[in-house]
């Protein structure tokens, strides 16, 4: 795949991908998220997600990747996403990082935004809404975004119209996702090749 990517840059120039405003790239997950009113949940009656798992990758078994530091300011701080399932569980979706830094912090209750099961609010759902927050806001790793979209197969329409390629980070995922090989994929999966490279060789396809 390496020998691959030497052979495409003595071609051609990688072009950088541009970066979109993010008001151009609000979707449709911005409209789910529209008209929730966020409530104080306390986080006793919290729990991760075991069907909706930390979409990036090395995360421990809080969900988290990189602890926050300091100590949970509300002030100022947006609401975490929490899917309320049909036997009253609630469980948090989007927002690990600031779930396990309230609850470090001593915290009662903490904002949330709540979906609910008994509205039609599903699995997918749940992953697809928390994917496309980290997408826009640029958390998580290329390879994270490959994955996403190899298994929701989006078409490139409805992934623009949902905002996922707004970034560069979105648009270098989508085109290795789509265009590139299964070979290429797992290389890249597993850090044999970079972002770049694994781009490069699967626009050249």
């Amino acid at each position: 795949v390496r020998e691959q990517f030497e052979d495409q840059k003595n071609k051609e120039e990688i072009v950088p991908q541009d970066q979109e405003s993010n008001e151009e790239a609000v979707g449709k997950t911005q409209s789910s998220l529209d008209g929730l009113q966020p409530i104080q949940l306390p986080l006793d009656e919290l729990s991760l997600s075991q069907d909706v798992p930390q979409f990036k990758s090395g995360a421990n078994d809080e969900g988290v990747v990189e602890s926050l530091g300091g100590t949970f300011d509300p002030t100022g701080v947006g609401p975490i996403l929490v899917w309320e399932r049909n036997d009253g569980r609630k469980e948090v979706i989007s927002g690990r990082h600031r779930f396990d830094l309230a609850k470090r912090s001593g915290e009662k209750t903490i904002l949330s935004q709540v979906f609910r099961e008994a509205d039609g609010f599903n699995v997918q759902d749940a992953q697809i809404i928390d994917a496309e927050l980290n997408l826009r806001d640029e958390q998580g790793q290329v390879k994270d975004y490959v994955n996403y979209f190899k298994a929701t197969k989006f078409s490139k329409e409805e992934a623009n119209s949902r905002g996922l390629l707004a970034r560069a980070t979105g648009k270098r995922a989508y085109a290795i996702a789509t265009d590139g090989s299964e070979e290429l994929i797992t290389a890249h999966r597993n850090d044999q090749i970079t972002d770049a490279e694994a781009e490069a060789v699967a626009v050249a396809v």
